[in-house]
């Protein structure tokens, strides 16, 4: 986007070109800082074309933009990233949370985030980083972008979005120059989310902030650091806009030698329980310790929001007690449909109440399942713990699984409603389907979806999310339920909806995918 805006001055006395002007004059701003000779644009600042797209505005290039004007606007970013300690080959998800606080919009807003940050950088000019005057370090020299892997979220509002902003969907972004609001600029290794307005945060869509999101890739960059150093991972960014304030924030990590896991246990006080009986179940959830060199702080390495899953068979067992009640809950089935399994959603939380785990904590869920009346003897009751959190990646996450058995109890008999072990779907295919039928529940232990037939997403539009779609209990549940359907037939049939099949019941603005009769005026959360 090619921009005047109002008031523009043709500032030709501060030269701003290219990154390393010796003769570049540093001026005072209307906020009492100074404009520096940084993000400069491929059409070249001082080109007389202010191109925000590029990266260029009244903060970053007043010799093409004029200088800053207007006040009002507030613009800051929260930065946060996963995992925060990965190892080398391993790729990392750096999510941006942007939002205007102030009371009017912002204009041409600019978030250009170098890849490389060490002495060499310059796009922030002497602005503080850690490539800065001063004590120079290397803090992102070991890592590389990965071409194709930033994502949007444009109508993101925290009070909107039920868990957190590490689970949200989000929409693909192209690195080409092209409409869309981000892109990669290759020769000079640089990304820019570019925003020509950000209206200031409200309770309605439009007045959300924006979710940007990317992926770097420990592959050792230019450095080639040893793990057994701990490199920094330090990604320290500004961010500027015409009339707000300009604004700073960092996020810290490292790469390790192995990163540290986040696991899931599973112990039953007994291997063996009768119809009618209680079985108490121990879920532990902890983190690995890891050793750290003098100097570094273990703080960088906490865990936010981490989170336990129990899948069991509701149809086998009831769920009786669980000893954390202000922090796990058993979910219900989808829309009051039968759930084919039950979940034990545990948001584990310290002492203080904080969701935060440092390395080296575990704790325990206690929970009290009863097996119901009438389950045959020899019956084999399967348990599932997934695990995950806002700072993991899913190759730390490891889960943990256990069955018991079903001891005395009547003797198996087909259409007794159980799949017992002696039974399948050949000599009793009334307990022991080989598959689920059309519009039927798939859930922990279901057999896949019979022939023609697929698993669709169990979503539904949400008026808390500004009518977005999202799965069972909203945003941050794994997708544990769904419906077996003909989705993408032409034919819209329960339970499929606009949510869970776009293609045969769309169009709706929220179900993340662009359809016929929407574009970015009309549903940018979509488009």
């Amino acid at each position: 986007m090619r921009i005047r805006p109002p008031g523009r001055v043709l500032a030709l006395a501060v030269l701003l070109a290219v990154p390393g002007c010796s003769s570049c004059d540093e001026t005072a701003g209307d906020d009492g800082g100074r404009d520096y000779p940084d993000v400069p644009s491929l059409h070249a600042c001082g080109d007389g074309a202010c191109v925000v797209r590029e990266g260029e505005n009244t903060r970053t290039c007043p010799a093409d933009c004029g200088a800053p004007y207007g006040s009002g606007a507030e613009v800051q970013f929260f930065a946060d990233f996963a995992p925060k300690a990965v190892e080398y080959g391993r790729t990392l998800r750096f999510t941006y949370v942007v939002w205007n606080g102030g009371s009017t919009p912002a204009h041409n807003v600019v978030l250009p985030v170098p890849i490389v940050q060490d002495a060499t950088t310059t796009i922030y000019g002497d602005r503080e980083h850690c490539g800065s005057p001063g004590e120079r370090y290397a803090c992102m020299v070991d890592v590389s972008y990965v071409p194709g892997s930033m994502r949007i979220n444009r109508v993101y509002h925290p009070n909107r979005a039920r868990n957190s902003y590490a689970f949200v969907d989000t929409t693909p972004l192209s690195d080409a120059l092209d409409d869309d609001e981000a892109y990669f600029d290759a020769g000079r290794n640089l990304l820019f989310l570019t925003l020509p307005e950000l209206r200031a945060r409200g309770d309605d869509p439009e007045d959300a902030g924006v979710l940007w999101s990317y992926e770097l890739i420990a592959d050792g960059g230019a450095a080639n650091t040893p793990c057994e150093d701990m490199p920094l991972v330090q990604n320290w960014n500004w961010i500027f806009a015409d009339n707000s304030p300009e604004y700073m924030n960092d996020i810290i990590g490292h790469i390790v030698c192995t990163s540290p896991r986040l696991r899931a246990d599973l112990r039953a006080d007994s291997a063996g329980v009768p119809p009618g009986g209680l079985v108490t179940i121990d879920a532990t959830l902890s983190y690995d310790f890891i050793a750290l060199p003098p100097g570094r702080d273990d703080s960088r390495f906490s865990l936010i929001r981490p989170r336990l899953y129990l899948d069991y068979p509701e149809d086998l067992v009831s769920l009786e007690t669980i000893d954390k009640p202000d922090e796990a809950t058993d979910l219900p089935g989808f829309d009051d449909t039968p759930s084919a399994g039950g979940v034990i959603y545990w948001a584990r939380q310290d002492d203080s109440g904080a969701t935060e785990m440092a390395p080296g904590e575990s704790e325990i869920l206690r929970v009290g399942l009863r097996v119901r009346d009438g389950v045959p003897q020899g019956t084999r009751v399967p348990f599932a713990a997934h695990v995950l959190s806002q700072r993991t990646a899913e190759y730390q996450n490891v889960d943990a699984d256990m069955t018991i058995d079903v001891i005395s109890g009547p003797g198996v008999v087909c259409g007794d409603g159980f799949c017992s072990p002696s039974e399948d779907e050949t000599n009793c295919a009334d307990d022991c389907p080989r598959c689920v039928p059309e519009g039927g529940t798939s859930s922990f232990r279901s057999p896949p979806c019979c022939a023609g037939f697929d698993v669709v997403r169990a979503s539904h539009p949400y008026g808390w999310a500004y009518g977005q779609c999202y799965d069972w209990e909203g945003g941050g549940i794994p997708f544990v339920q769904g419906y077996c359907t003909a989705c993408g037939n032409g034919s819209c049939v329960e339970p499929e909806n606009a949510c869970s099949c776009p293609a045969d019941c769309g169009p709706h603005c929220g179900n993340w995918t662009c359809e016929d009769g929407e574009d970015r005026i009309a549903c940018p959360g979509d488009c």
